[in-house]
């Protein structure tokens, strides 16, 4: 399997496994976001796993994260990566404070993925079935075009 189909595979079943009925998602979530490296490399060294010596990662694991974007539609979250898609119905959000919990079914098993809406602007998504993604921090944006 190649790197992108790797990563697509964990990215997309692991943190956005949500397959189910439809739902709609509030507009305070409604656009797309993209990687925010910078406070996402100062949230990762915030995590009790965090060693000094992994440092030297953070530059190829932001790389790599940037090329990655969700999109919120009004009963689904895009995720995209490199000019491919897959999008995830949601089956319910519902509001807590700050944090919107999308939930879905993968397989029979309900996955709630909790997204934190920050006062200044930016989200911080969980999922139910792993913290891969807990320290990553994403802003409102579009990925830059290559040249």
């Amino acid at each position: 399997m190649n790197k992108f189909k790797q990563l697509a595979v964990i990215l997309l079943a692991t943190a956005f496994p949500l397959i189910g009925f439809a739902a709609e998602m509030p507009k305070e979530l409604k656009g797309t976001w993209i990687l925010d490296a910078k406070a996402s490399e100062a949230y990762i060294q915030t995590s009790p796993k965090w060693k000094p010596k992994d440092a030297k990662y953070l530059p190829k694991i932001m790389k790599r994260m940037s090329q990655v974007l969700y999109t919120f539609k009004d009963d689904s979250i895009i995720a995209a990566m490199r000019g491919k898609e897959q999008a995830f119905p949601i089956t319910s959000v519902e509001r807590e404070g700050e944090n919107f919990l999308c939930k879905g079914n993968i397989k029979g098993k309900e996955v709630t993925l909790t997204v934190s809406l920050r006062k200044d602007g930016v989200i911080n998504i969980k999922s139910s079935t792993t913290d891969d993604m807990d320290y990553y921090i994403w802003k409102r944006g579009e990925l830059s075009k290559e040249k």
